[in-house]
């Protein structure tokens, strides 16, 4: 079920423009695990895949960065809660 893989990830966004999903989807197939995204009407999804915990955490900050200028026109950071 997670082809030999221990962590797994979710990241929702909202709203999410139709529009965006493109441009999205080519900066995912960069990712060096295995990702996907879902629109269902203005709520993204997406869900990570990874063989280690630190692998699976900044490709979320990667996405996270990738998406606030985007969605919510504010500069890219790393969301506080990483930090602690």
């Amino acid at each position: 079920m997670l082809n030999g893989n221990c962590c797994i990830g979710t990241i929702l966004v909202s709203p999410f423009k139709n529009e965006w999903l493109e441009t999205l989807n080519l900066f995912l197939q960069n990712m060096n695990l295995s990702v996907a995204a879902t629109l269902l009407e203005s709520l993204l999804v997406i869900r990570l895949i990874a063989n280690d915990n630190e692998k699976l955490e900044q490709a979320s900050i990667d996405i996270w960065q990738y998406l606030r200028p985007i969605v919510f026109a504010k500069k890219t950071i790393k969301p506080r809660v990483w930090a602690t």
